[in-house]
């Protein structure tokens, strides 16, 4: 089975909730290995959907198509994700009595946002990676000095003197014995596409926690938003023509409680956001009339997707080379031309050229990037 093929079936495997007939047509594949149960694994495993794949299997009576090694092996992962995402919630209420105390409200973005905000049907069905959440800019640096003070800390050694005022977010923080790190924002996106989407726009359309003080996630709206501008312009997942199941998956939740128009009314790129709207409906099977599929640009998109995604090692060759420029005439020759004239990015290369623990935690980007 093609790489497209089987990407497009890994969509129709989490789609189950809004077409349970799917479940019909999935059964056949498998058991009659016209989709190899390794490869399905195997891309869900790399796009960061297993846990949502086996739940998805469990509620539609379809995990007796796996060996039964392999049923136990997704339940474990599952129970891990779950007891994982549980430390996760708890290491964000600690943050909050930490900062209540200080009278600093956050809005969480992004996974951790919808987590709190019940966009997934179990808490242990969403992979995380970090805790983001988003202050105002007068918190910024005091909000991450409460944090260190309380033992977090960030192998660069700063206090945040040394972060570029268009740097979005401090340094990662990290805790012993914490699961996640946390990421604290000044804006919610680079600051390329900040102007786009604020702080401000968050803020003023911002939904509160029921039972949590000072605890906010953006309004359905700006959660679609985030995700497409994270997912397609900020992870150069368009520039990259890269499609990511798991932001896909995020955007076909969120575009239940969302009208695509006014997404696209909303930011600048619409054509691109358009595309990203239509990969959705085309990979999860929605009967959405607002496709936009009329669009002669959006096909053109369209048609640059799928033709990456039917050539997956030219995807990857293309993925490496344009990351690697990326990587050394953004961040290394970038960040260099910019410390010519800006002194804050001059003291943001300084402190991390003498820190020994730059070198070793870069070296180790680069090792598991390249």
């Amino acid at each position: 089975m093609k790489y497209s093929e089987l990407f497009n079936f890994a969509g129709k495997c989490l789609a189950l909730d809004d077409h349970p007939e799917f479940r019909f047509e999935i059964r056949d594949k498998l058991v009659f290995a016209e989709v190899n149960i390794d490869d399905l694994i195997w891309i869900c495993s790399n796009h960061l959907v297993l846990p949502a794949l086996y739940l998805k299997f469990k509620k539609y009576g379809l995990l007796d198509v796996f060996p039964d090694e392999y049923i136990e092996q997704l339940h474990e992962i599952y129970i891990l994700n779950r007891e994982r995402n549980l430390k996760i919630l708890e290491q964000m209420d600690e943050i909050n009595a930490l900062l209540n105390q200080a009278d600093i409200p956050r809005v969480y973005l992004k996974g951790t946002g919808n987590l709190l905000d019940a966009v997934y049907s179990d808490v242990g069905e969403r992979m995380i990676h970090d805790i983001d959440f988003l202050v105002a800019e007068k918190d910024f640096v005091k909000t991450a000095g409460i944090l260190m003070a309380q033992g977090y800390i960030t192998q660069l050694q700063t206090d945040g003197s040394d972060v570029p005022t268009d740097h979005h977010h401090f340094p990662p923080l990290t805790k012993t014995q914490a699961p996640v790190v946390v990421e604290v924002h000044r804006i919610p996106v680079v600051a390329k596409h900040a102007k786009q989407f604020t702080s401000e726009m968050i803020f003023s359309e911002r939904k509160s926690i029921p039972g949590k003080p000072n605890v906010f996630v953006p309004s359905d709206k700006h959660k679609y938003i985030h995700n497409f501008i994270h997912s397609r312009l900020s992870n150069s997942g368009h520039r990259l023509w890269n499609l990511s199941l798991r932001d896909l998956y995020d955007g076909y939740l969120l575009s239940k409680k969302v009208k695509p128009g006014e997404i696209v009314n909303a930011v600048e790129e619409k054509t691109k956001a358009r595309a990203f709207y239509y990969l959705i409906n085309r990979t999860f099977d929605l009967m959405e009339t607002e496709t936009f599929s009329d669009d002669v640009q959006v096909k053109r998109h369209i048609k640059i997707y799928n033709w990456w995604q039917e050539h997956p090692k030219f995807h990857n060759v293309n993925f490496r080379i344009n990351d690697l420029i990326h990587l050394i005439m953004g961040l290394y020759i970038g960040t260099i031309i910019k410390s010519v004239y800006n002194p804050s990015y001059r003291q943001y290369v300084w402190v991390r050229l003498i820190n020994p623990n730059w070198y070793k935690k870069h070296f180790l980007f680069l090792k598991h990037k390249f």
